[in-house]
Formats: structure tokens, C-alpha cells, sequence
């Protein structure tokens, strides 16, 4: 952990204690649902409306990552919120409990959602844009520990996402 994270988690700490509040530290994997404004479904949407007739895509589409439903979100941190806690600073890694999904699966479900027929094109490179990581996976069982399971998985929420707004 850097040293400005140690200051930051430090602070909230001490602040928590002294102000005897119960802190908590929620970390997201991709969250996604209705009036995106960026990432990949809204990237997606935009490039298979325009006039090109051909889409690109940011990297090789192998990137594979977590997406959770915010509604999901939302009932998750007021669940948690609720619980009893023992310790005045929480962290607790919210979202499915999945290995995610490609960013190849994502563009054919909208390329089919949409009737597109584009050629999609990719990247030959791992990542998609600088400091991209292009899979990560991170453990929820603490949230899974006090009783607390998403009901869509990663490729649900973004199927959900792409038939509510495609």
C-alpha cells in the first residue's frame, strides 16, 4: 500500500475512533446499469451507432473483468450498512462472485442486440487504454460471510444492461 493510502486509511481510522462512527471502505468491481455516461457498454453503444462500418475495440477483447448491477450495489452497502459491526473502519469488496466476462463476449451481445453488421475490429494488444488492467478478479467473501449474495452474476448484469438499453 503506498504511503498516501496508509495516510488516507490512518485518517479515516483515527477520525472513526475518536468520533466513535462506524467507517466503512467499499471497494466496486465495474458497476453498470441504466444512463451510463462511460466504459464499454456505453462506448460500445455509441460506436455501433455511428457511421463507420466498422467497430473498434479497445484491445484484443480478451480482457476479462467483474460487472455488478448498481441496483445490486445500492443493496448490497445498505446491507451491510445495517449489520452489526465490531470494528469502527470496515473494508468489505462488493460485487459478483464470478471471473467476470470478456470484453469479446460483451461486443457480440450487443453486435447481436443491435442488428449491427459492422466489422468489429481489435486491437493487437492485452489492454485497452494505459493503466488497464486486463483481468482481474478480487474476493468477496467477507461481504459473502455476513449474508450477502448478488443475484446476477457478471455476464447477467451486463446482458440485463445491454437489454435495457440497446
Amino acid at each position: 500500500m503506498s504511503s498516501l493510502k496508509l495516510y488516507k486509511v490512518s485518517f479515516l481510522s483515527s477520525f472513526s475512533h475518536s468520533k466513535k462512527l462506524c467507517t466503512f471502505i467499499f471497494r466496486f468491481p465495474n458497476v453498470i446499469g441504466n444512463n451510463l455516461t462511460h466504459g464499454i457498454i456505453y462506448d460500445m453503444k455509441n460506436k455501433i451507432k455511428n457511421k463507420k462500418n466498422f467497430i473498434k475495440v479497445l484491445g484484443n477483447g480478451e480482457q476479462q473483468k467483474p460487472y455488478s448491477h448498481v441496483e445490486e450495489i445500492i443493496e448490497c452497502i445498505l446491507y451491510i450498512k445495517n449489520k452489526k459491526h465490531l470494528k469502527k473502519l470496515n473494508y468489505y469488496n462488493i460485487g459478483s462472485n464470478d471471473n467476470g466476462v470478456k470484453v469479446k463476449k460483451i461486443v457480440e451481445l450487443m453486435v447481436k442486440k443491435s442488428k449491427s453488421n459492422k466489422k468489429v475490429i481489435y486491437q493487437n494488444k492485452n489492454f485497452g487504454w494505459v493503466g488497464d488492467v486486463p483481468k482481474y478478479k478480487y474476493l468477496t467473501s467477507k461481504m459473502s460471510k455476513i449474508g450477502f449474495k448478488f443475484k446476477l452474476s457478471s455476464i447477467k448484469a451486463v446482458e440485463k444492461v445491454i437489454k435495457d438499453n440497446i
